[in-house]
């Protein structure tokens, strides 16, 4: 019997590519995503209701299967009875993993639900920001955007749901939609034992409100306030060796980074971004002063300048192996307040061809796996070759 491999890329033998098979999911998704447009017109909400629930069951299939061949899913299903002494400071991996070791092809049945996560968010918002029916192509528009290729389809599993719990913070924060604070604080603890990304994705988190000037943290009461820095304390002192030593050995070596966030797809969908950006601030007759009076706009073009200083780093080669890391989360904030900012000025149709482009470059890559080799380059879309119970992991 062979030796697992020590280091990454792992490889597995219980997969084989079945395109149609996955086709057919995304057309269900888009079918279900046209069911939900569909019954918000016609004020259909029990129908809403179903149809919003088989895309996200359909999702969460659809990411399962995909997932199984990725690297990371599985070195964390062979490793899964070790997460304790492999991510000693990420607490939540090992204490839930008699529950993952209970689910169909473990990890990668995880990362469906994340992905379904995913989807969810888009659809929640747009039924609290009175679009319902633009909530199974928010969503289909995340799922599919090159912004979070690294998140959805490189399967970064552990530090996508430590971003997921991350977003109620941030769309406080931002003023895009009043949480509970003890739901936030709760999320954005559980996201610091998550992953050793959950700090700075923090920071990120609270930039908007920082850049406006808000007095979010001013108006809180003592007791939160109090509860809130003995948290930071709490975490800083378990995670800052953890965090230190991982950040000094990233900036040491550059033996691996991605440069998904500088490919063509990438850069097209920041275009289609940017067109409709720019034809709505004409339309509207939006001038600069406008737009830094306003604390969405300045949401958009905060994380776009930060996703362009993500892709310099990458692009020139400046720590791209700590910069790539944070493309992905800057992506999700980056949409989340593009969604925010075109509902907000009546222009969510300005996102049609961002969202066609997205869809066609998935579609492309189902029908037609250029590369898809699978058992001996298992990647994204390799799906396991047999039911769960059969597997040997």
């Amino acid at each position: 019997m062979l030796m697992f491999p020590s280091e990454s890329p792992y490889r597995i033998d219980q997969v084989m590519s079945s395109p149609w098979l996955m086709t057919l999911l995304f057309v269900s998704q888009l079918l279900l995503a046209s069911c939900i447009s569909w019954s918000a017109a016609r004020q259909k909400m029990s129908w809403w209701w179903i149809a919003v629930g088989l895309f996200c069951l359909t999702t969460t299939v659809f990411f399962t299967l995909s997932s199984w061949g990725t690297s990371d899913v599985t070195k964390l299903n062979h490793y899964i009875d070790q997460l304790a002494e492999r991510l000693p400071a990420e607490p939540f991996w090992w204490i839930a993993a008699p529950l993952i070791k209970s689910l169909p092809y473990r990890m990668a049945a995880i990362h469906g639900l994340v992905a379904t996560f995913f989807a969810a968010w888009a659809i929640f918002l747009s039924r609290c920001w009175q679009l319902p029916g633009w909530g199974g192509w928010w969503a289909l528009l995340l799922l599919t955007s090159p912004f979070l290729r690294g998140f959805l389809q490189n399967a970064h599993t552990r530090q996508a749901w430590a971003l997921l719990l991350v977003v109620p913070l941030f769309l406080r924060v931002s003023g895009f939609l009043e949480i509970r604070i003890l739901p936030v604080f709760s999320s954005a603890a559980l996201a610091l034992f998550s992953h050793l990304t959950a700090l700075p994705m923090l920071a990120l988190a609270v930039m908007p409100g920082i850049w406006q000037g808000t007095a979010f943290f001013v108006r809180l009461p003592r007791f939160v306030k109090t509860g809130v820095f003995a948290l930071l304390v709490a975490a800083f002192s378990i995670l800052a060796q953890p965090i230190l030593h991982k950040l000094l050995d990233y900036a040491s070596q550059m033996n691996f980074f991605s440069a998904y966030s500088i490919r063509r797809t990438v850069l097209v969908s920041q275009v289609l971004l940017l067109v409709p950006f720019c034809f709505t601030c004409q339309r509207r007759q939006l001038t600069w002063t406008a737009l830094k009076d306003c604390r969405v706009s300045r949401a958009v073009l905060l994380f776009s300048i930060l996703f362009c200083f993500v892709q310099l780093g990458v692009r020139f080669e400046i720590y791209p192996q700590i910069a790539f890391r944070f493309a992905d989360p800057i992506g999700l904030f980056l949409l989340l307040s593009a969604f925010r900012w075109f509902q907000l000025y009546d222009s969510q149709r300005m996102l049609i061809p961002l969202l066609v482009f997205s869809l066609l470059s998935w579609s492309k890559q189902l029908v037609d796996p250029v590369g898809l080799d699978c058992r001996l380059d298992d990647t994204f879309l390799c799906i396991p070759d047999r039911w769960p119970w059969q597997i040997s992991y």
